[in-house]
């Protein structure tokens, strides 16, 4: 019987529909990826930050490739595989975290290639769907949401451990001797890249059992997770303490934890709408392995890959509820954070892999196709009830794109770009010498480990060392520079603001020949000797929005330091121009506030502090008898015995009674590292005036301070150094006197 030529016209628009998934997915990929890369270019920044100090503290032994280093535990984690990134970064890349970065984008290339191999097994799946699923698999694994993980070189673990994952489901599907070979090798990598990689191995013999592989085989791959587990705890030593009473405890807690954690980027938008997301995705894995046991499918590639690292990203879920969750969070913020970002991400990719076969190798298709009349009419007969539930899942898919992906990674990338902006501050502060702990906190919460183990890499030139320009303080600016005409540069200083040990200044600069910003500025005293550096960024710093009469980040925005003791009494920057052969003036002379010693004659009278704030370490006439004492005067002191003491000291408001000066009496000992004194506003905490320790003589002196403007102080004097001769005293401060 000839077919109704009636109903031709309404198929054929039927068989399109499919594209318009396409028609939006693909401009969201193709933006993605270049929203993704240019932000992983202009975010990057080589100061370590965080856990990337560790690589720093142990800098040696990665630069002789130390295979017992590869070993020591970093928290709970063996990142064996990890450290041999970081020894090879160091050894030819000079440290600046390129290779970490480049191995965690390979690592989700082949991610990504391998997912988009899963779908183009299914040949049951019309093309475009496929392609539709394609394009939301990469939007997921390509998504800027994750760009703090890319560039955080310690959460290469995440990737690496996920892509080893995944080939090891690969290669155990294979099902050869040289594939089963490869894939103990591949959960061998997992392990020694993270703690929860452990887990790969009772779902990898799982796998094999459903598999139906040899017993042979199912027992070398047990054999194998036992002795790759056992080893992990050789030399092994438990940090913390257990939490296995939290757990057990609050199970409902710990599975919505799991939930929320796996409902990312969802659980972003909302939480209760991510943990449902989370829930459900678990829910369509178990549902997708069932059907695949009842019809005797698990060897379908789909199954056995995406399902196996789907179960794999739970398992670990449930290990960092165990390890982050904290039950009195009823917004689950530890399941949110931005640094798992990357796993949750992976898993959805897989997720879509999975969704595909149930759609098109699933039960429920295979049902319907079982039908003699395969077009069993839905919707007034028009679409085939499997192309129904392609047509749901890509859409369902694509909302949740548009929705927690396309709507949300811009925030959160800029949110990471601000936290950039300030660790590249701190790097050029590191690069001046300008040691203020408020900003080493930035990159590290332990300003005196930086303190001491920067030298390293400084001496090595590594890291962000590694391009001399450190090299530049001390020297006369014509010396490296030829001074070229105002013509050439524009911009200027727009602020100088007093920090521990040193300054701050922030303006911006602009190359007239290249019309694009200055990258590199130097900061010099009336003498011309550069005391201080900075640079542009792409995107500018963070600016105070409290100001409203401060303008938004600019590309021409410039941020540097320059160390107190060099400084003087005016500052002058210097826009480095023409290639690089020219230094330009960027305005007048910058007057600074600053401290000088004055002579016991040119103080008056001691302004009464009501009441100290004093950490153990500070005590009264607590200081080193070497250093004398001021006779009359009230004195703290953190040495207090030892050398090894630390702590804070904090005087009480006084007002300065509208005059312009006080004087503080300070002395230190040998050793300045880690000790500091300064003014600072009583409100708002705002520095006013550090004083300079480094190069005085450690006995008492008076230092005569500008506090023009200020009403009211407070004195803050921080011990944070515990080597022989760190240790810092201050007395009442006085009034000045001509």
């Amino acid at each position: 019987m000839r077919a109704n030529p009636q109903r031709l016209p309404m198929r054929q628009p039927s068989q399109r529909w499919p594209y318009l998934y396409l028609l939006v997915l693909l401009p969201c990929l193709i933006y993605t990826v270049f929203y993704t890369a240019r932000a992983i270019r202009l975010d990057y920044t080589a100061v370590p930050i965080w856990d990337a100090w560790r690589s720093v503290q142990y800098v040696d032994q990665l630069l002789k490739f130390d295979l017992r280093h590869f070993w020591v535990q970093h928290n709970e984690h063996r990142i064996v595989f990890q450290e041999m990134i970081f020894a090879l970064d160091y050894i030819f890349f000079r440290g600046l975290q390129l290779l970490p970065i480049a191995c965690s984008i390979a690592c989700q290339l082949v991610q990504l290639g391998l997912a988009w191999w899963l779908l183009q097994q299914m040949p049951d799946i019309p093309l475009p769907f496929r392609l539709a699923f394609g394009a939301c698999c990469g939007l997921f694994m390509a998504s800027a949401i994750q760009v703090q993980v890319i560039l955080s070189p310690f959460l290469l673990q995440w990737y690496l451990s996920q892509m080893a994952a995944a080939l090891a489901f690969l290669f155990l599907w294979r099902a050869t001797r040289t594939a089963l070979a490869l894939s103990i090798v591949a959960a061998i990598v997992t392990t020694y890249s993270t703690g929860n990689g452990m887990l790969i191995w009772p779902i990898l013999v799982m796998m094999a059992v459903l598999l139906h592989l040899p017993k042979w085989r199912i027992a070398a791959l047990t054999i194998a997770g036992i002795v790759s587990i056992a080893a992990y705890f050789v030399g092994y030593s438990f940090i913390g303490e257990g939490r296995t009473a939290i757990f057990l405890g609050h199970p409902f807690y710990a599975l919505w934890f799991v939930c929320v954690f796996l409902g990312t980027p969802v659980s972003y938008v909302n939480t209760t709408l991510g943990g449902l997301a989370g829930l459900t995705g678990l829910l369509v894995v178990i549902l997708a392995l069932t059907i695949a046991v009842r019809q005797r499918r698990v060897g379908d590639p789909a199954l056995a890959v995406a399902a196996g690292v789907c179960l794999y990203v739970a398992c670990s879920a449930l290990i960092v509820a165990y390890g982050r969750m904290g039950p009195g969070d009823a917004a689950v913020s530890a399941a949110k954070a931005e640094r798992y970002a990357s796993v949750p991400l992976a898993y959805w990719a897989n997720l879509v892999v999975v969704i595909a076969w149930l759609c098109g190798f699933g039960g429920a298709w295979r049902t319907l196709s079982a039908c003699r009349d395969r077009t069993l009419a839905v919707a007034a007969g028009v679409v085939p009830a499997p192309r129904l539930l392609l047509h749901l899942a890509v859409a369902g898919l694509t909302v949740v794109i548009l929705v927690a992906v396309m709507g949300r990674q811009k925030a959160i990338e800029r949110i990471f770009a601000a936290q950039q902006a300030r660790g590249h501050e701190a790097e050029i502060a590191l690069l001046a010498g300008v040691d203020d702990p408020d900003i080493i906190r930035i990159i590290f919460p332990d300003p005196p480990f930086v303190r001491a183990n920067s030298p390293a890499i400084r001496q090595k030139r590594l890291s962000i060392f590694a391009f001399g320009r450190q090299d530049w303080i001390g020297q006369p600016v014509s010396r490296l520079f030829r001074i070229g005409a105002p013509e050439l540069c524009a911009g200027s200083v727009d602020k100088l603001a007093a920090i521990n040990n040193g300054y701050r200044a922030e303006g911006w600069a602009l190359d007239r020949a290249t019309d694009r910003p200055a990258k590199n500025i130097v900061l010099t005293n009336l003498a011309g000797t550069i005391v201080g550096l900075a640079e542009t960024r792409a995107g500018g710093y963070p600016r105070d929005v409290a100001d409203p009469t401060r303008r938004p980040p600019d590309d021409l925005d410039w941020a540097g330091f320059a160390r107190a003791d060099r400084m003087g009494g005016n500052m002058l920057a210097y826009a480095i121009v023409d290639g690089g052969k020219s230094a330009c003036s960027l305005g007048p002379p910058q007057e600074v506030a600053h401290a000088r010693p004055v002579d016991a004659s040119h103080v008056g009278a001691a302004i009464h502090i009501a009441e100290w704030k004093a950490d153990p370490a500070w005590t009264l006439n607590g200081f080193h008898p070497s250093v004398g004492t001021l006779a009359g005067e009230i004195l703290y002191g953190s040495y207090s015995g030892s050398d090894a003491n630390q702590g804070t000291l904090t005087s009480a408001p006084f007002e300065t009674g509208g005059r312009d000066c006080v004087a503080l009496p300070v002395a230190h000992g040998p050793s300045t590292a880690g000790q500091s004194v300064r003014l600072v506003e009583a409100a708002g905490g705002t520095t006013v005036a550090p004083i300079p320790l480094d190069g005085t003589s450690g006995f008492w002196q008076y230092w005569s301070i500008d506090v023009q403007g200020v009403a009211k102080l407070r004195i803050v004097a921080q011990d944070e150094g515990a080597q022989w001769g760190q240790w810092v005293a201050v007395g009442e401060p006085h009034w000045c006197q001509p």
